[in-house]
C-alpha cells in the first residue's frame, strides 16, 4: 500500500544505440572480398503496478515503459583483380523489442476518498512507447580484366510490441478526479539501401536485393471486467506510425553485362484500442466522457534500378510494396458505460 501527496511515477526506460561499420577489400590475380553487418535487438522494457496493489496519489500517477532505438549499420566490400573478382556485402537488422505498461488484477488506484478530495489535479496515465530509427546500407564493387561479380543483400525485420493495459478486473478499481489515459505509441522509421557495381572485359555481373518486413503490434486496452469510476475523462488510444523505404541500385559492364535489382517492402501488424468484455466504466460514479481511438499511419516505398552495358547485356529491376495491416477500435460484450458526456469509438 502506497499513498503519496504529490506525483507517483513508475517508469522503465531503455535507450539503445548501435553503430556498425564493416568493410573488406581484395586485390590480386584472383580477388574476393566480403563484409557483413548483423544487428539483433530484443529489449524488453516493462513498467507495472502489480496484482492487488493499493496506490493513492494526491496528483498525477503515471506508469510508463519507453523504448528508444537508433540502429545504424554499413557493410561495404571491394575487389580488384587481373583474372576474376568477387565482392559481396550483407546487412541484417532485426528489432523484436517490447514496451509494456500495465496495471494488474485486483489493483486499487485512487480509492482513498480523502486523498482524492484534497487533490487539485489527479490524472492516471498508463503509457507504452516504442520508437525505432533503423538505417542499413550495403555496397559492393568488383572490377577485373577477366570477370567481375558483385552482390549485396540487405534485410530489415521489425516486430515491435507496444502495449498499454489497465487490467484490474472486477476485484480492482481505478478512479481519478481528472483524466485516465491508456496510451500506446509505436513509431518506426526503417531505411535500407544497397548499391552494387561490377565490371570486367569478359563479363560483369551485379545483383542487389533489399527486403523490409514489419509486423509490429500496438495495443491500448482496458481489460476484461475492469472497473473504472469517477474520472472526468477516459481515453484509450493506440497510435502506430510506420515508414519503410527500400532502395537498391545495380550496374554491370562487360562483354557480357548482367545487372539486377530487387526491392521489397511488406507491412503487416495490428493496431488496436479496446475496452474488453464485461468492463464497468462509471457504474459506481459516472465518468465524464470516453474516447477509444486506434490510428495507423503507414508508408511503404520501394525502388529498384538496374543497368547493364556490353556486347551482350541484360538488366532487370523489380520493386514491390504492400500494406496489409489491421486497425480496430472496439468495446466488448456486456460492457457497462455510464458517461455524462460523449462516448466515441473510432
Amino acid at each position: 500500500k502506497l499513498k503519496a501527496g504529490g506525483n507517483l511515477n513508475v517508469t522503465a526506460e531503455d535507450t539503445t544505440t548501435t553503430n556498425m561499420l564493416t568493410g573488406a577489400v581484395g586485390v590480386g590475380s584472383v580477388a574476393g572480398a566480403g563484409a557483413a553487418a548483423i544487428t539483433v535487438v530484443g529489449n524488453n522494457t516493462e513498467a507495472m503496478i502489480g496484482s492487488n496493489a493499493t496506490l493513492d496519489s494526491g496528483a498525477d500517477l503515471t506508469v510508463s515503459a519507453i523504448n528508444n532505438k537508433k540502429l545504424d549499420a554499413i557493410a561495404a566490400s571491394g575487389a580488384v583483380s587481373f583474372a576474376n573478382s568477387v565482392a559481396g556485402s550483407i546487412g541484417v537488422t532485426v528489432d523484436s523489442s517490447t514496451a509494456r505498461a500495465h496495471v494488474d488484477s485486483g489493483a486499487k488506484i485512487n480509492q482513498d476518498s480523502i486523498t482524492r478530495a484534497l487533490a487539485s489535479q489527479q490524472n492516471v496515465t498508463v503509457k507504452a512507447v516504442n520508437n525505432a530509427d533503423i538505417d542499413v546500407t550495403t555496397g559492393a564493387v568488383s572490377a577485373s580484366i577477366g570477370s567481375g561479380i558483385g552482390g549485396t543483400l540487405n534485410v530489415v525485420t521489425t516486430s515491435q510490441v507496444t502495449e498499454a493495459l489497465i487490467n484490474v478486473g472486477p476485484t480492482g478499481s481505478v478512479s481519478s478526479e481528472g483524466l485516465i489515459n491508456v496510451d500506446a505509441d509505436s513509431i518506426s522509421t526503417s531505411n535500407a539501401q544497397s548499391a552494387v557495381g561490377a565490371g570486367g572485359l569478359t563479363a560483369g555481373i551485379a545483383g542487389g536485393a533489399v527486403t523490409l518486413f514489419d509486423d509490429s503490434m500496438t495495443s491500448a486496452s482496458i481489460g476484461n471486467g475492469s472497473v473504472i469510476d469517477d474520472a472526468d475523462e477516459v481515453k484509450v488510444d493506440a497510435d502506430s506510425t510506420r515508414t519503410a523505404t527500400a532502395d537498391t541500385k545495380g550496374a554491370a559492364v562487360g562483354a557480357v553485362g548482367v545487372g539486377g535489382s530487387v526491392a521489397t517492402v511488406e507491412m503487416e501488424g495490428v493496431t488496436t484500442a479496446s475496452v474488453a468484455a464485461n468492463a464497468k466504466l462509471g457504474t459506481n460514479g459516472a465518468i465524464g466522457s470516453l474516447d477509444v481511438d486506434a490510428t495507423a499511419t503507414e508508408t511503404a516505398s520501394a525502388t529498384a534500378v538496374a543497368l547493364a552495358a556490353g556486347i551482350i547485356s541484360g538488366a532487370g529491376g523489380v520493386a514491390t510494396s504492400s500494406i496489409n495491416s489491421t486497425v480496430s477500435a472496439s468495446t466488448g460484450r456486456n460492457t457497462d458505460i455510464i458517461a455524462d458526456g460523449a462516448v466515441s469509438v473510432t
